[in-house]
């Protein structure tokens, strides 16, 4: 799985709580994208489309460092 180099912030975990997001699809996501794209800021946004034909959206995530 995923290197786990990561840091969820408070605000991203009440995101996935409210969107009922588990940690398990935010590593899937990380790991193999559907679509990869550079940010306005230079960071990396992610997609990854998941569960019975619902996508799934994780905002406020991101690599520190």
């Amino acid at each position: 799985m995923i290197n786990k180099d990561y840091i969820i912030t408070e605000h991203a975990k009440q995101r996935m709580k409210d969107r009922r997001i588990s940690v398990k699809d935010l590593e899937i996501a990380l790991e193999y994208p559907d679509i990869s794209y550079k940010g306005k800021r230079g960071e990396v946004n992610v997609v990854k489309e998941v569960g019975k034909g619902k996508k799934k959206i994780i905002i406020t995530a991101m690599f520190k460092g």
